[in-house]
């Protein structure tokens, strides 16, 4: 778990050891300013989910940094994640942001999905961008 300050910003994150590098792993960059006046609490409850609360006035707002399991990994890792998330989400306080990766898949309903999600047809890979 650590924080750092440079100029403007503040970075938060949390995670696994260098050597694990890329498996996990969240961060959150925030205007100063905001952590400053804003930021009641910054906590990891995982290798793949950081919870950041704000405070503004009378609202709580909270970001939840997540890095979800690649396809291949094990279901058992997969569910743990997504059991992990939902937990995390129910505590959650406010407005819920969800942000990250959460390496994701839709499959062939992804025509719902339009305005959400582009594919993008490289002609060796598809690939997804959601936003």
């Amino acid at each position: 778990m650590s924080e750092i300050s440079r100029g403007d910003y503040t970075l938060v994150w949390s995670g696994v050891g260098y050597e694990r590098r890329a498996a996990a792993g969240r961060a959150c960059l925030m205007k100063k300013e905001i952590v400053e006046k804003h930021l009641n609490k910054w906590e990891p409850k995982s290798e793949r989910i950081l919870v950041i609360e704000l405070q503004y006035d009378n609202e709580v707002e909270t970001r939840i940094a997540a890095y979800g399991p690649n396809e291949d990994e094990k279901k058992t890792v997969k569910d743990e994640f997504w059991e992990e998330l939902t937990t995390t989400v129910e505590e959650a306080k406010g407005k819920i942001y969800i942000l990250g990766d959460l390496n994701a898949r839709v499959g062939k309903e992804d025509n719902k999905f339009k305005g959400i999600m582009l594919i993008i047809n490289t002609g060796k890979k598809q690939e997804i961008i959601t936003g």
